[in-house]
């Protein structure tokens, strides 16, 4: 997705910027926040979605709120679902993710902003009640309720801007989430790096025994990734067998370079990782 000018093949990050990224997120200070899950969000379909939204004024509900409208929209589309509504629920995802990126990072440099995320509604809230033909299905996720939370999300976030400045790992140019569960991760990142994002799937718990990606988003993961330093992440590794075949796809549509960063990891038999710390985790191919 386009969110930020595109660097030139030839641009190098700027270093300073970085520095300056890592100290915010150093003197950020990640205690105090709550956890919710899908049963707090109240809503069976994306028009009731958008009314419970206009009512959450806790950052930490509207981190989940995020979550759970981007999760299932994604899924959906994926699905093929849509019909006549298609091209709207396309938009809609757009609209989401560039909410979700400003949000987010705004929440995970320490300053969560409320009045942006109601702004914001004002016009994703219509494009969600024109969806009532469309699924609203939930699925469970590792954050706020497997080993992740919102301290371990900073952590990561802080320990990669480390492990660049340090050459351990490229600076992205591009960023591939690991749909859907790692949204919450990615979404701050290309905000702190200002870089543009994509997402695939690659869910054994949703049977997917190939990478999985929303059709009109097939061209822009294409374009971000061609010629590109590539970045994708998953939220927790188990096998590395779903991100490495996502690294794969990035790979396939001509990234320059292509590494893997999770923040949990409990074993990587696909992957070499090559970084292994608390809540940081680094990969390159075998």
């Amino acid at each position: 997705m386009k969110l930020f000018p595109r660097r030139t093949n030839t641009a190098q990050p700027d270093k300073r910027k970085i520095e300056a990224e890592l100290k915010t997120l150093s003197g950020t200070r990640m205690d105090g926040f709550r956890c919710y899950k899908e049963s707090d969000i109240g809503a069976i379909s994306f028009p009731d979605w958008a009314r419970f939204a206009g009512s959450v004024n806790d950052p930490d509900q509207i981190r989940n709120a995020i979550y759970y409208a981007f999760q299932p929209l994604y899924d959906a589309l994926v699905r093929g679902e849509g019909g006549s509504r298609r091209a709207g629920a396309v938009d809609a995802l757009s609209s989401l993710t560039r909410l979700g990126v400003k949000y987010l990072t705004g929440y995970y440099r320490g300053e969560p902003d409320v009045k942006l995320f109601r702004n914001e509604l004002e016009q994703i809230g219509p494009q969600m009640k024109q969806l009532s033909s469309v699924r609203y299905e939930t699925k469970f996720r590792n954050v706020d309720r497997n080993g992740i939370n919102p301290a371990g999300i900073h952590s990561f976030l802080r320990q990669l801007l480390e492990n660049a400045l340090d050459g351990k790992t490229k600076v992205p140019d591009y960023v591939i989430g690991c749909a859907c569960g790692s949204s919450e991760i990615v979404m701050p990142l290309s905000g702190i790096l200002e870089v543009d994002l994509g997402f695939i799937r690659r869910s054994h718990r949703r049977g997917d025994d190939d990478p999985v990606i929303v059709p009109e988003h097939k061209q822009g993961l294409r374009a971000g990734s061609e010629g590109k330093n590539v970045l994708c992440v998953e939220d927790y590794v188990c096998t590395a067998t779903s991100l490495s075949k996502v690294m794969e796809r990035a790979r396939s549509y001509g990234a320059a370079s292509v590494a893997g960063a999770s923040v949990n990891c409990t074993g990587s038999d696909r992957l070499r990782r090559i970084v292994g710390e608390r809540k940081f985790n680094l990969f390159e191919f075998r």
